[in-house]
């Protein structure tokens, strides 16, 4: 759980800042990096597996999150009236 919710975070940030490109690297480091907790911490296969698909779609749910998030933002943004008041 603690993984997923990292990895949630993980994606908001860079759905925030960078492009769609940015997941494929990621997800990889991820992936690497998990592989190696596993095998150091002597865990099954099918449990690293496992652990290895869930960091991936959390991530990308992150990623997709924030990016929606940030395009509704910048679209109530462009459609704000400015209201200019005459008090002369």
């Amino acid at each position: 759980m603690a993984l997923a919710l990292a990895c949630f975070c993980l994606g908001s940030w860079l759905g925030m800042r960078f492009k769609v490109a940015i997941l494929v690297p990621a997800i990889f480091a991820v992936i690497i990096v998990i592989w190696g907790v596993g095998l150091i911490g002597d865990q099954p296969n099918s449990l690293v597996i496992v652990a290895q698909v869930a960091a991936a779609m959390a991530i990308q749910v992150g990623y997709l999150t924030a990016a929606l998030i940030s395009a509704r933002a910048a679209r109530s943004k462009a459609n704000a009236r400015v209201v200019v008041r005459d008090f002369g």
